[in-house]
């Protein structure tokens, strides 16, 4: 317990320092943030209180401080929310643990490190491969709503401890592990992967926030970083009335997800390759193998080029509106082999009642489209 309270407190401190670092909204809130710890003989709710002198504009407050976590791999089982980017963090810390050290006692303990190495490696790719971005909205929904139903139970804690006066204020501190390295962001700016650590905004997730004006919240701090990789942390910070207009009016996009998996569903991705494998040193003799779980719904090609040609047309009436997009790769492929050639869409039925759709192109020039794919490839195909 007093290493989780340990890493809130550490996350707490990083967030109001980066947000001090910025400016706008995000630093006048790190400033409403400010103070004195509370020390308490128990800490449970909220996890931290912060005594605010008055001055620089504001009143002298007791601030209320609640972690949570939102983790974009955690899953569903048995009605509880479970964590799979902290428990495949446990294991390689478990690993390092275990051969941290400078000298092994012979070849087949560097072998059976490596060996546990690249199993933990396979692991998260097999998580990647079921990442859903619904799942992820369900999992910051479930969350966030869960600690605000104990909103009236935080403020009368607060309220039974204040010695500094009637202002009472709350805050959630929601740290978002964040690898949503396949999403591809696009807005006026251009188009880019998603930063390493990086948590976009979206309508479903500012939607939740918002919510949360008339409940008794005052702000929302957003810690994002990438779980397993070491790398820049992220922060937006915001009073809660009308946190839409005060993130994107300092620079925040709020994106419209328009994904493959916009039906909801969670599909297996293509791979080239479904191994990892490691090598001696010296290059020679067969390398040791770890096959991959690769999770998620088969579908056959046909319905996979229909979902993303659907995908496509949604991202591209966005952009049209000028609402910045989040697409997955292979949406993106649509988007840039028929950019200039549409004339029109065919729909098709789909699941669950549901329209797809197929581009009307205008003919190719010779060697256009293979100049395209190669574009395509150049750009947007990582290794």
């Amino acid at each position: 317990m007093k290493n989780k309270k340990n890493a809130e407190r550490a996350a707490l401190d990083l967030a109001l320092r980066l947000a001090r670092e910025q400016s706008g909204e995000a630093r006048r809130v790190a400033m409403r943030l400010s103070g004195n710890y509370v020390e308490r003989e128990t800490e449970e709710r909220p996890d931290f209180l912060i005594h605010r002198a008055p001055g620089n504009g504001t009143q002298e407050a007791l601030v209320g401080i609640e972690h949570l976590t939102i983790d974009c791999f955690s899953q569903k089982k048995k009605n509880k929310i479970r964590s799979q980017s902290k428990k495949i963090y446990t294991k390689i810390e478990e690993i390092y643990n275990k051969y941290n050290k400078s000298d092994f006692s012979s070849e087949e303990e560097i072998r059976e490190a490596v060996g546990e190495l690249c199993a933990a490696a396979a692991d998260y790719v097999s998580v990647l491969s079921e990442q859903s971005y619904f799942a992820y909205v369900d999992s910051f929904v479930r969350v966030f709503c869960g600690h605000e139903e104990k909103i009236d139970a935080y403020r009368r804690e607060i309220r039974s401890l204040d010695n500094y006066g009637e202002r009472i204020e709350l805050c959630f501190l929601i740290e978002v592990l964040a690898d949503f390295r396949a999403w591809i962001l696009i807005n006026d700016k251009g188009a880019r992967y998603c930063p390493k650590g990086y948590a976009p905004l979206t309508n479903e997730i500012i939607d939740v926030i918002q919510g949360s004006s008339n409940r008794g919240l005052d702000y929302v701090v957003m810690l994002s970083r990438n779980p397993l990789q070491e790398g820049p942390s992220l922060v937006r910070a915001a009073r809660i009335g009308n946190a839409r207009r005060r993130l994107s009016g300092h620079g925040e996009y709020i994106y419209e997800y328009c994904g493959i998996d916009f039906l909801q569903r969670t599909y297996r991705p293509i791979r080239k390759n479904n191994e990892i494998k490691a090598y001696e040193s010296t290059g020679e003799g067969a390398p040791l193998t770890w096959n991959i779980e690769m999770k998620g719904e088969v579908i056959c090609p046909e319905e996979r080029y229909l979902l993303n040609c659907t995908a496509a047309r949604r991202a591209l009436d966005c952009l049209e509106n000028q609402k910045p997009v989040i697409v997955t790769p292979m949406v993106m492929m649509v988007m840039e082999m028929t950019k200039g050639k549409i004339v029109g869409w065919n729909e098709v039925p789909g699941p669950n009642q549901t329209v797809l759709s197929t581009p009307v192109l205008l003919p190719y020039a010779h060697g256009e489209f293979e100049s395209r794919c190669r574009e395509f490839e150049r750009k947007w195909m990582k290794g």
